[in-house]
């Protein structure tokens, strides 16, 4: 394939049945975030789904690692928040359908307690 580092080709438009970004996104900022955002809208078929994860800045290990970095860059994480996320989703057109929550009773999980899950659907 020859293609930019922000689309695939044209014809996998509507082809995929799921789509997802885990351990990626969370080293990129949000126009990046938004440009994958925009991309898996177009590949994914009608009524289907994706994920991405992401960095938390509001969560309390996302804030704890926030604050022992020096600055935002790829080795590192590019710090998000569950509403910035919730906005580039919705301004793409995708329907969130179900998100990671901090502290959910019975999680004990690092990418639940620093970082923030989102999964979305194409109408």
């Amino acid at each position: 394939f020859q293609h930019d580092s922000n689309t695939l080709p044209a014809d996998l438009t509507d082809t995929f049945d799921f789509i997802y970004s885990f351990d990626c996104l969370p080293h990129c900022d949000l126009h990046t975030i938004f440009a994958y955002l925009k991309e898996m809208k177009r590949l994914l078929k009608p009524g289907c789904s994706g994920m991405i994860h992401t960095s938390n800045l509001l969560a309390p290990a996302g804030f704890a690692r926030f604050a022992q970095q020096k600055s935002a860059s790829v080795q590192g994480f590019c710090f998000v928040t569950p509403d910035a996320v919730r906005k580039l989703v919705s301004e793409v057109g995708l329907e969130m359908v179900k998100e990671s929550v901090v502290g959910a009773a019975g999680v004990d999980n690092i990418y639940y307690n620093r970082d923030y899950l989102c999964v979305f659907k194409k109408a």
